[in-house]
């Protein structure tokens, strides 16, 4: 069993966050309640009783929006102070869901994230992970990935023949045109960070005063610039590059692979490659997935979009069809684990 519990960096912010906004709230009443008849008196407050006090009740939020998830071989149990949740892996479908944060927590995360549970009937559920970190969320879904992968070859082995095994058939339908446009998308709003942060640090080493400091300042802003500022060809260049081959279907049938026009043979395939469902980045760049066939002509890869251009549920699926249709050739079967220079 794997236990995944609420980040304690994550906590500690809150913590401070939640403790000045309610002090401050706790201030500001304090200095409205001297305008009230008597109100002098009850206004009179010291701050450390104010600070103790928002502490106090700061401590509360975070301590009851701790939460543990424990992931076993076929289940999934959610708890927290007054709540618990259990779900078997095999009747439901789990996703997550990450939505923008308004709330105090911007300072420490800009999401606010969620399991969304639908189970067989079409119900979904959706459950609140308080004070979990992208890296946190991320461990989490491999985690149940994995389970879910582990345990889906374990029933096709126990279910089908040797020559289901070895002649599997499936086929995925890829949304070509939907991947490349949220690709571009995420290119621009990378691209606008860096520029952003590029003007900032040009802005803020101009405004230094004059003299032989503030030219070295200024030179050393512009170096940082341009190097943030390098990855946006990169970017266009490698999207480019990828969107030319980014297929739109890929096919098992017995002993053939097809991946839109491109035929192959099981027999002819020397090694296929692909990369881990597990691997997930903690930073502003996406991990890039690719799907490589080596063959007696040579090497052909295939891009199979990014972690913001194709959702982790999705690439599951194909995962596991590219798994399942090797899963008695495992000698020619490749998980990438690893992150390359051009896999960002």
């Amino acid at each position: 069993m794997k236990r995944f519990r609420s980040d304690p960096g994550l906590a500690i912010v809150h913590f401070l966050v939640h403790t000045f906004i309610i002090w401050f709230l706790l201030d500001i009443c304090r200095y409205l309640l001297s305008y009230l008849p008597f109100g002098y008196f009850l206004s009179r407050g010291k701050q450390s009783v104010l600070i103790m006090i928002s502490a106090f009740l700061s401590l509360i939020v975070v301590a009851v929006r701790y939460t543990v998830v424990s992931v076993s071989g076929d289940r999934i149990e959610i708890k927290g102070p007054g709540r618990k949740y259990g779900y078997l892996l095999d009747e439901s479908e789990i996703t997550q869901e990450s939505r923008r944060s308004l709330s105090a927590g911007i300072f420490s995360s800009l999401y606010k994230h969620s399991l969304v549970i639908e189970n067989k009937s079409g119900k979904k559920e959706s459950i609140r992970l308080y004070l979990f970190s992208v890296r946190t969320l991320d461990a989490l879904m491999n985690c149940i990935l994995t389970m879910q992968v582990e345990r889906n070859n374990e029933l096709a082995a126990k279910n089908r023949t040797f020559r289901e095994m070895f002649y599997a058939e499936g086929s995925y339908h890829l949304n070509r045109d939907g991947i490349i446009q949220k690709e571009w998308k995420s290119v621009k709003k990378i691209s606008l960070i860096w520029i952003i942060l590029t003007a900032i640090l040009l802005l803020a080493s101009l405004s230094g005063y004059e003299g032989y400091y503030s030219v070295l300042q200024t030179y050393a802003a512009l170096v940082a610039g341009l190097i943030c500022v390098a990855y946006i060809p990169f970017s266009i260049f490698r999207t480019k590059r990828d969107a030319k081959s980014c297929p739109s279907q890929i096919s098992f049938m017995g002993e053939h692979l097809e991946i839109d026009s491109d035929h192959y043979t099981m027999s002819g395939i020397s090694r296929i490659s692909i990369t881990s469902a597990k691997l997930s980045s903690n930073s502003v760049y996406p991990v890039q997935r690719y799907l490589t066939v080596e063959s007696y002509d040579g090497k052909h890869r295939y891009w199979l979009g990014s972690q913001s251009s194709i959702p982790m549920s999705e690439y599951l699926k194909l995962f596991e069809l590219v798994n399942e249709a090797f899963l008695n050739r495992q000698d020619k079967f490749r998980i990438i684990n690893r992150r390359s220079f051009w896999n960002t």
